[in-house]
């Protein structure tokens, strides 16, 4: 916020997040495509204000990434990609959609083991039981509701279409 003769002149800064810390702090994040991104620098500094360009820049450079290829016929990415274009997904709600969507999205990137190659998007659903479901829903142990949808959605969603 900028003052010129006793007025105040606001800037509006786009995927700009400001939030109080527990000890009433105020900090800064840059928050794009489900990536939020600390700005350390202090609000109205030029420092401020290359961080800013920098984290714009890079997000606007990430738009240019090729759409991944379709996926595999037979793995979790493909059976959830059935299910976000079928008739049932398409009559709930909007906002439901949407967290729907980016949980299972969000799961195909991880991978099936710490350090392995293989994401959950390639995995196959013919190995897709239980113990799978357990590890992702485990990863979000810090976030119980969180991994609560996860199930959720992966099991009444998901499991069911493959039989």
């Amino acid at each position: 916020m900028l003052r010129a003769a006793g007025m105040k002149l606001a800037i509006v800064y786009a995927f700009l997040c400001k939030d109080r810390d527990r000890h009433g702090n105020v900090r800064y994040y840059f928050r794009r495509d489900g990536k939020k991104t600390r700005i350390r620098a202090r609000g109205g500094t030029l420092e401020f204000q290359t961080e800013y360009d920098a984290l714009l820049e890079a997000s606007n450079s990430s738009k240019c990434i090729a759409k991944p290829d379709a996926p595999k016929v037979g793995t979790y990415r493909w059976l959830s990609e059935q299910y976000l274009r079928s008739t049932d997904f398409k009559q709930l709600d909007p906002k439901t959609r949407h967290v729907r969507r980016q949980v299972l999205e969000h799961t195909w990137a991880e991978r099936i083991a710490p350090g392995a190659k293989e994401t959950f998007a390639d995995f196959p659903i013919s190995r897709m039981g239980t113990k799978a479901v357990r590890v992702l829903r485990d990863r979000k142990r810090d976030f119980p509701q969180a991994a609560n949808v996860r199930v959720k959605d992966i099991n009444g969603r998901l499991t069911k279409s493959s039989v």
